[in-house]
């Protein structure tokens, strides 16, 4: 008699249909994301016999390692995607959902844009306030930024303090606005960390996807215009925004 093991979402209505079963086991767990959930494993004898205890034992022996292993791939899978630090994407598996993106707006003629994000003077605060400050205020910044971009843009730690945004379905003026909203958010929220007020500004650089004839038609050419727009805003003397190039 084999086990059947679900992954079902941890609410009312689905433990009590579960409940109703003869035999349960289950185990609450933490899925990726932060969603909990619950495994669950039920058996109905076929023959109408109850299960055995030996036949009881083996199968939570099962269920409990069948349990384990599917958080321990749930964990894998968040590291092999996700930035540790921060919980955005991961550079490789951020230049996929990119290219995903791309193609997706040029089968659909929609706009998109990316902008490339970067903490002003990131350096001088690990200096002054030490690494854990500047671990502290890089999760902050990335906080600020979820909140003020929209559920389907995509946020990528791209290297060190850069974050690339990808925004499908927008504008670069719309896209400007996103931004412009961005920064002034991460300057009015500084970090206090043990007592102590850390500023925290941000520079973005902005295009878009055939913003032009010769204008950027992939990922590599989107995200170096972004980039070289971002070098300007921390020429212009850094906490700005640029999505077009300064004559």
């Amino acid at each position: 008699m084999m086990p059947k093991i679900n992954l079902l979402p941890l609410s009312q209505d689905g433990l009590a249909k579960i409940l109703e079963r003869e035999k349960v086991l289950f185990v609450n767990m933490q899925r990726s994301g932060g969603e909990k959930g619950v495994l669950v494993m039920t058996w109905i004898p076929t023959d109408g016999r109850p299960l055995s205890d030996e036949a009881m034992a083996m199968a939570k022996k099962n269920f409990m390692t069948a349990s384990e292993n599917l958080s321990l791939f749930h964990r894998m899978r968040m590291l092999a995607a996700y930035d540790e630090l921060t919980g955005l994407y991961n550079r490789r598996v951020g230049k996929t959902r990119l290219n995903e993106e791309i193609s997706r707006s040029q089968r659909r003629g929609s706009p998109l844009c990316a902008a490339m994000l970067d903490l002003d003077h990131f350096k001088a605060v690990n200096d002054t306030f030490g690494h854990q400050a500047g671990d502290r205020v890089l999760r902050h910044v990335c906080r600020v930024f979820r909140e003020c971009l929209r559920a389907e843009d995509i946020l990528i730690r791209y290297g060190g303090e850069e974050i690339l945004a990808v925004m499908p379905g927008t504008e670069l003026e719309d896209a400007r606005d996103i931004l412009e909203r961005l920064r002034e958010s991460v300057a009015e929220e500084p970090l206090n960390h043990k007592g102590r007020c850390i500023p925290v500004t941000v520079s973005a650089g902005a295009a878009k996807l055939h913003e032009a004839e010769d204008g950027p038609n992939d990922a590599g050419s989107l995200v170096a215009l972004a980039d070289r727009r971002l070098y300007m805003a921390k020429q212009k003397g850094r906490n700005q925004v640029v999505c077009f190039d300064l004559e």
